[in-house]
């Protein structure tokens, strides 16, 4: 399978974002009550087939102000924030993915590219929202 742009559909976010997800998550997110209760009126990237997505979150601390995103995949997740144009940092990742990482930042890499910088499916190599490579470094 492959990542998709869609709106959000509330019963599969509730099936991948768990209540483990967010409790791992709860610390870097803000407000997280608040943007999940508009979760139905936003897109994400999504892949079916590998229980996979990649969903735009907000951030409490300033340093990572920029867009952030989270990826979740078998009640794991990988929360990035961008330094830059087409790079990134790796936040937080799950204990039970850092053996999977390699596989975890190539589909980050791959809903970016799919999806573009807002997840909505900008593509276009001229445009400013366009991710074409992802690039993942250490902070």
């Amino acid at each position: 399978m492959t990542f998709e742009i869609k709106t959000i559909d509330p019963a599969l976010f509730a099936e991948l974002y768990t209540a483990k997800v967010t409790k791992e998550l709860d610390r870097f997110i803000y407000p997280t009550r608040n943007w999940i209760q508009d979760v139905g009126q936003r897109r994400w990237a999504i892949d079916s087939g590998r229980k996979s997505c990649l969903i735009r979150v907000h951030m409490g601390d300033r340093m990572h102000s920029h867009d952030s995103y989270a990826l979740v995949w078998n009640n794991q997740a990988v929360l990035i924030s961008q330094l830059e144009y087409c790079r990134y940092v790796i936040v937080h990742a799950s204990e039970d993915l850092q053996g999977r990482m390699d596989e975890a930042m190539e589909m980050m890499r791959e809903a970016l590219r799919i999806g573009g910088m807002r997840l909505d499916g900008t593509t276009d190599p001229k445009s400013m929202w366009a991710i074409p490579h992802a690039e993942f470094v250490d902070q």
